[in-house]
């Protein structure tokens, strides 16, 4: 199960008493809270949008989280790592922007967009060849595998599901940095991000390749109830059906996902699959072509 090494897990769900903060659902509990500089920013929250569970931020390049204080070791990727999110990103924003990450003077490590995902560590980086400024959602994975010694980085990038590009190189050093998301808010060069994130994600292991599709998949398919009661975060994300595949059929399931993984007809958006209240389980396809499936039990 991929959610056994997970340390911090950022849901992008604005809670109502903490407007200036984002809250990691994980056990772990590593909270962060709005960075105010006049210069680079302001302690203005992001502004909640649909995202691909519940909400996500949408962040316009002057906000940014950061954690205060010294900086949790499970956070530096000195060991084995992995860091995954989803990103939206249109054509029109800028690149050489830092999402999230620790890296500062050569210490730590940052996922970065550039036009493609870019994971920088101490000594280089590992960069997808995909490019995801298309203002569609893109799951993006990026692990780190210090099992060998002298330490060594083995670099992986994903992008929805697949590999992308490897490096080796070497670990990431201690950050002197905080941890931080929405940007790179340090005083010479600050790169703040423009753009939404949703479901930022970190392990203290190393995710193999059938877990980090698996996570793609169960991000890119989402059921709620019927649409009468559908809960309303996700019903707003099935209604923008420019982000989103829905497939609502009489008294029966909605089904969520965004449309990089089914088939479009003249920039329409398909259906998923179409299921019957009778049926207890159907087996459908996502819409590429691995064959690989789902599995949708009635609801209850």
């Amino acid at each position: 199960q991929a959610n056994a090494g997970l340390i911090a897990h950022y849901d992008m769900e604005q809670r109502a008493d903490r407007t200036h903060q984002l809250v990691d659902s994980s056990p772990t509990g590593y909270g962060l809270t709005t960075w105010d500089d006049t210069a680079h920013g302001s302690a203005n929250a992001a502004t909640p949008v649909p995202g691909v569970v519940g909400n996500a931020l949408q962040f316009s390049g002057n906000h940014t989280y950061r954690a205060f204080g010294d900086i949790p070791a499970d956070l530096t990727g000195a060991q084995n790592f992995t860091v995954s999110c989803w990103a939206k990103i249109e054509p029109t924003a800028p690149t050489w922007k830092s999402m999230f990450g620790t890296y500062y003077s050569g210490g730590g490590w940052m996922m970065a967009f550039t036009g493609s995902p870019q994971l920088y560590i101490t000594g280089g980086n590992v960069g997808a060849s995909e490019s995801i400024n298309d203002g569609e959602w893109h799951h993006v994975v990026a692990t780190m595998d210090n099992t060998t010694n002298p330490p060594l980085l083995r670099a992986a990038i994903y992008v929805d599901g697949l590999l992308s590009n490897t490096a080796t190189g070497v670990a990431p050093s201690a950050p002197v940095a905080d941890f931080a998301v929405g940007g790179w808010p340090y005083a010479y060069h600050p790169t703040m991000f423009e753009g939404t994130l949703d479901e930022i994600q970190i392990y203290d292991e190393a995710l193999d390749e059938f877990e980090i599709l698996a996570q793609y998949e169960s991000g890119a398919l989402r059921i709620c109830d019927s649409a009468a009661n559908a809960e309303p975060a996700c019903e707003q994300t099935c209604e923008e059906v420019s982000d989103a595949v829905i497939a609502a059929l009489c008294d029966s399931f909605v089904i969520c996902g965004p449309p990089s993984n089914v088939d479009k007809l003249n920039g329409v958006a398909t259906a998923v699959a179409q299921i019957a209240l009778a049926n207890t389980e159907l087996c459908a396809g996502t819409g590429d072509d691995d064959c690989l499936a789902f599995i949708l039990s009635q609801l209850q």
